[in-house]
């Protein structure tokens, strides 16, 4: 799931609380993630903190200050019903087990609820050595 295959490009001082979008942090790196709270400027660049991550890895700029729209709730829409991120995320501060996700549940189904940050893609060399993927969302992702 390619964020740059589906969504819009905005601003990214111009997303909302709640907004689903991707980064593209290179040309070949990616993050998705649920917005928390409203775009601020630090540093004189605009960023944005995404919703259920560690406060040490949810503030997120944009090199070219656009990111990609997926996803926008509509007014009284139900949180259930909205789309969550896609991809790779760490369940629990500290674990260096990564779980596959989809909406709001693991591909093991041993995790449900998450809405944090997601990484599309895979990139051994961004992640601690001790880092490894859940096996079970692996064999599931490639059948």
């Amino acid at each position: 799931m390619i964020a740059q295959e589906r969504g819009v490009q905005i601003p990214l001082a111009t997303v909302e609380p709640w907004d689903l979008v991707a980064v593209n942090l290179t040309d070949w790196f990616t993050l998705e993630f649920r917005v928390k709270g409203e775009p601020y400027l630090r540093d004189g660049d605009w960023r944005v903190d995404a919703y259920a991550t560690e406060a040490s890895m949810a503030s997120i700029t944009s090199l070219d200050g656009m990111v990609t729209l997926l996803q926008r709730r509509k007014p009284g829409e139900d949180a259930e019903k909205t789309k969550h991120p896609h991809g790779w995320g760490f369940w629990r501060a500290g674990d260096p087990q990564m779980h596959y996700f989809v909406d709001t549940v693991s591909l093991c189904d041993g995790v449900r609820g998450y809405a944090g940050l997601c990484y599309p893609t895979w990139e051994p060399s961004l992640y601690n050595e001790d880092t490894f993927r859940c096996a079970e969302c692996l064999l599931k992702l490639d059948s």
